[in-house]
């Protein structure tokens, strides 16, 4: 009933935009990467051209997500894809793969260590999954397990994870993008450990049975077009 619902509210709001690509409303949901370095211009440039459009960011990872996205809830998703999540109704456009490091306060007493071993006993604040690339990251920050002395804190807010990594001497671990942002350059530091962390793998999903709107259309080429400047292998 609700897929239904969905759909119905979804056809009226596509009916409406016929008159003009630039009005409607989009609802997505999106991972740490393109809620905090990517998304924030997009949506700028993107309100400026078309005032009339209802934009709404739902911040989290596709584990947390994809039972909005399967009910119609929400247009699309941009973030990390992994296989073990089945996406067998959904479409997928892979954007690019971002090099993953762990990363601190330039000034953190662990800034110079060069193996994970030498982190095993600090602060960590790590975006929480069920599934997926987040849910497996715990087990690549601690090949030999926890510290006696480590603490994890799990969430999904960028806010409060900058505030623990610039405040509280918490470690992340995250795209080497992030260090290049303006306003993070000159307050982090990638912490250069030997061991190599995967990648991430950025992909646009949306259901294949789902008739995107305009104003959608034009918001995920927004999208298309920044992540190939960001990663343009």
């Amino acid at each position: 009933m609700n897929l239904v619902l969905n759909e119905l509210e979804r056809a009226v709001d596509e009916l409406r935009q016929q008159e003009s690509a630039a009005q409607g409303v989009v609802m997505f949901g999106c991972s740490h990467l393109p809620a905090f370095g990517i998304m924030p211009g997009i949506i700028e440039r993107f309100q400026a051209r078309y005032p009339q459009a209802t934009l709404t960011v739902i911040e989290g990872q596709l584990s947390e997500l994809l039972a909005s996205l399967r009910l119609g809830r929400m247009d699309f998703f941009l973030g990390i894809v992994t296989p073990d999540i089945a996406l067998q109704e959904f479409s997928e456009e892979l954007l690019g793969r971002a090099k993953f490091c762990v990363f601190a306060h330039k000034d953190h007493p662990l800034s110079q260590a060069r193996s994970l071993a030498e982190l095993r006993n600090a602060k960590w604040y790590l975006p929480i999954a069920s599934a997926g690339f987040f849910s497996a990251i715990e087990s690549v920050v601690f090949p030999d397990g926890k510290g006696p002395e480590a603490s994890v804190l799990y969430g999904d807010s960028t806010t409060i994870a900058e505030q623990l990594i610039l405040s509280e001497g918490y470690l992340s671990v995250g795209p080497q993008a992030m260090l290049a942002l303006p306003w993070l350059k000159d307050k982090l530091c990638q912490i250069n450990v030997e061991e190599i962390l995967p990648d991430g793998k950025y992909s646009l999903i949306y259901r294949q049975q789902q008739t995107l709107t305009p104003v959608a259309k034009l918001l995920m080429n927004d999208i298309r077009h920044t992540f190939i400047k960001y990663f343009p292998g």
